[in-house]
């Protein structure tokens, strides 16, 4: 997961537990997932994306991606070889953020 501050910047991330042992799809732990909400809460940032890798494919959400992407305000970062690339996926629309 990813905490933003009140600018938008990313201010931490935080390397969560695949509790879907698969290599295609991940699921969040709960517990991990509540830890990293209140860490970022109490520093006054909040929870504003994910990211994950795809390592033998390109850094472009997939399918799977585009269904699990349920937070239209949360930037979905997936990083791939040689390239790390971030989205809005908003109703099924995929939309490139400029990292710069």
């Amino acid at each position: 997961m990813l905490a933003t501050d009140a600018e938008g910047r990313i201010r931490f991330a935080y390397p969560l537990t695949n509790a879907d042992p698969s290599p295609v799809s991940y699921t969040v732990d709960p517990d991990e997932h509540f830890h990293a909400l209140r860490h970022a809460e109490s520093r006054g940032w909040e929870l504003s994306g994910v990211f994950h890798s795809h390592p033998a494919g390109t850094a472009v959400p997939s399918m799977v991606d585009v269904h699990a992407a349920l937070e239209p305000d949360w930037m979905y970062l997936i990083a791939a070889p040689d390239e790390i690339r971030a989205f809005w996926i908003r109703a099924g629309q995929i939309e490139e953020l400029s990292l710069a």
